[in-house]
């Protein structure tokens, strides 16, 4: 009954009208039917006066007693959803050439109820319309035959805004303009959603072109990427500005996710149609993203000849904020290679340029990178410093990623102080943060840090639960250099409950793989490496070290990964599940591809739906034909079915 009256708006006349259908209709039915609200209070009252006999005449009495001016403001701006800013009632009144002024007309239309002025300080200023009243207004719009017009001019608005926005995101009003387009959501999506089924699909392409920062910053990606999907689909094959920097985004929100099959393919068509039509800014862009995911890949070569071109572009075009990032990102290569003083002096360069611009977001993860810079130096009331800065800076902007990331970045720190119950506190808040907004890789380094917080207080079983959890996140987004991290931990746990054997393979597999890699332990944990290591060799015979150092030298990454898997929840006290469903051991990619092959698509038509080449589909397929032990698609679609996974 509650969820009904909110529904209504908390309107008596509504409430009572509502309140009529309960001899026909539950509750529950009823309020399945509120979605139009004015058909179901549409039954009349008797003996009361003709405006409260339904809830349609009641609105209608109010809008009559309007101008011809004052309602078709009230008609327009019911196109918008979540409220609206007075620039929105200013550009309506302009683009009608109201000659009444859009003050007078508003001020009318809160003297007769139909629009609230939301509680809000300072200049920006919100009113809001009840939805039952809005629902009234689309309707005459449609009387009017106006509402392809008003959605038209309310995309314009969105649009606008949203390009405005852009500059501010980076820059001094930063803060102001998250908040800002957090009041606008339900705006934006609305009108791209509009966009997207009214065939304008540029609305789409150019909001998010524009808002991409904020959508990574508020946790928006996997919403905005949903809509950039269906927007890139329908412009697939042309060259255009738009639509270029609409695929850098959504490669950059495929990244978010450590979708990086996926992320990769956009990131490369967005750099290729840039290099043909000369968007350089979007080509600095794409280049930065494609080094993110070449070094999420552990390819630091690529990631690195990637950042160099895009630094050098930047400083040809003069772009700063562009450039800023390349240096960052080039910061995070020599820092995995070992090359702390090149990470350093990049991290310092790119401080200095988003400082000068006023963008707290990415001062907030640069002062987080060196802070965990200065840990790997042992330096760690500086680095429990720079955390907590970063920490401040997120929660300034009501960055949640950021704010989540500074936490989990600050409980290392404090466990390398043994702040122990400081450490867990910050792990309690950053690691559901991580969860609802999908963050699977960083989830996985909270996990991590979990770890080693149990295990440096001597409880292994939840040790080995955290490490089996965070294993699993690193699994699913293919982390590969973070997998041989949480080996280390294993081998630590594994020495401490006598498994010398297993903590000896561990230690080999995790160091043969990074030196593939061509990465290096971070300090902290190389010193415990050898530690252990240095431990386990005066305990064993030469000869027992020599074999099992070989056995996990040679040991496959897929192996060392069901190793750490099975062993940590061996560990942990969890059920052994030595013979895993196979539907359990595909990808998330693989299952995308499953799920779309039980819709009967071809092979290219699972390319253009998931924006791959036809060959990494092939690929796909072939592996899924290999785990499923099936050798034709009709047999994987029927497993697919039985296990519950189609639809």
């Amino acid at each position: 009954m509650a969820e009904i009256c909110r529904r209504l708006d908390g309107l008596p006349l509504a409430i009572e009208l509502a309140a009529a259908r309960v001899t026909v209709l539950s509750p529950e039915a009823l309020l399945a039917r509120l979605e139009h609200r004015l058909k179901v209070l549409g039954g009349e009252q008797r003996g009361v006066p003709d405006r409260l006999k339904t809830m349609r005449h009641a609105i209608a009495w109010s809008y009559d007693l309007l101008s011809p001016h004052e309602q078709a403001l009230f008609r327009q701006l019911s196109a918008y959803t979540g409220g609206f800013a007075l620039d929105a009632v200013e550009a309506i009144a302009s683009d009608a050439d109201d000659p009444y002024g859009p003050l007078d007309a508003l001020a009318a239309l809160i003297a007769h109820s139909l629009v609230q002025r939301m509680t809000q300080s300072g200049l920006d200023l919100r009113y809001s319309m009840l939805e039952t009243l809005r629902e009234y207004g689309l309707e005459r719009l449609e009387a009017e035959d106006e509402l392809p017009a008003a959605r038209t001019a309310h995309a314009t608005y969105v649009m606008r805004l949203a390009e405005t926005a852009e500059s501010g995101l980076v820059g001094p009003d930063q803060a102001h303009w998250l908040d800002r387009l957090d009041a606008e959501w339900s705006n934006i999506a609305g009108a791209c959603r509009w966009g997207n089924e009214a065939g304008q699909p540029e609305v789409t392409l150019r909001v998010f072109g524009a808002i991409w920062r904020y959508c990574t910053s508020r946790g928006r990606s996997t919403e905005g990427r949903a809509l950039l999907d269906v927007a890139l689909r329908a412009t697939s094959g042309e060259d255009s500005l738009e639509r270029s920097r609409a695929l850098a985004v959504a490669g950059t929100f495929a990244e978010v996710r450590r979708d990086l099959v996926v992320a990769h393919e956009f990131l490369e068509q967005a750099r290729a149609m840039a290099s043909r039509i000369g968007a350089t800014s979007v080509e600095i862009g794409a280049l930065i993203g494609l080094g993110h995911v070449a070094r999420d890949r552990g390819d630091f070569t690529e990631a690195s000849d990637a950042h160099t071109r895009a630094m050098t572009l930047a400083q040809e075009t003069g772009d700063r904020r562009q450039l800023a990032s390349a240096l960052a990102n080039m910061a995070a290569v020599a820092y995995y290679q070992g090359d702390t003083a090149g990470a350093e002096r990049h991290w310092e360069d790119a401080r200095e340029i988003v400082a000068v611009l006023g963008d707290r977001a990415a001062e907030a993860v640069l002062l987080g990178n060196l802070g965990a810079l200065a840990s790997s130096r042992a330096e760690y009331s500086r680095a429990v410093a720079l955390q907590e800065r970063a920490l401040e800076l997120g929660r300034e902007i009501g960055d949640r990623p950021a704010i989540a990331h500074a936490l989990g970045n600050l409980a290392e720190q404090l466990l390398y102080q043994r702040d122990y119950a400081t450490a867990e506190t910050c792990l309690l808040e950053s690691l559901p943060i991580l969860r609802e907004l999908g963050l699977r890789g960083s989830e996985g380094q909270g996990l991590h840090i979990a770890a080693q917080l149990a295990l440096a207080q001597g409880d292994l079983q939840h040790a080995a639960a955290s490490l089996l959890e965070s294993t699993r996140c690193f699994v699913e987004i293919d982390d590969e250099l973070a997998v041989t991290e949480n080996a280390d931990i294993l081998a630590r746990i594994c020495a401490k409950r006598g498994d010398r054997a297993i903590a000896i393979e561990l230690l080999a597999a995790a160091e043969a793989h990074r030196t593939k890699l061509g990465a290096e332990s971070k300090p902290v944990e190389g010193r415990e490496n050898e530690r252990l290591s240095s431990q386990i060799r005066q305990a064993v015979s030469e000869g027992t070290w020599r074999r099992h150092w070989r056995t996990g030298g040679a040991m496959s990454l897929a192996a060392l990964a069901d190793v750490v898997v099975e062993v940590s929840r061996s560990a942990s006290g969890s059920p052994s599940l030595s013979a895993p469903d196979p539907i359990d051991t595909l990808t998330r990619r693989e299952r995308e591809v499953l799920r779309l092959l039980t819709d009967g698509l071809s092979t290219g038509e699972i390319a253009q739906t998931l924006f791959i080449s036809p060959r990494t589909a092939t690929t796909h397929i072939a592996n899924i034909f290999e785990k499923l032990d099936v050798n034709s698609r009709a047999a994987a679609v029927a497993y697919a079915l039985r296990s519950g996974l189609a639809g």
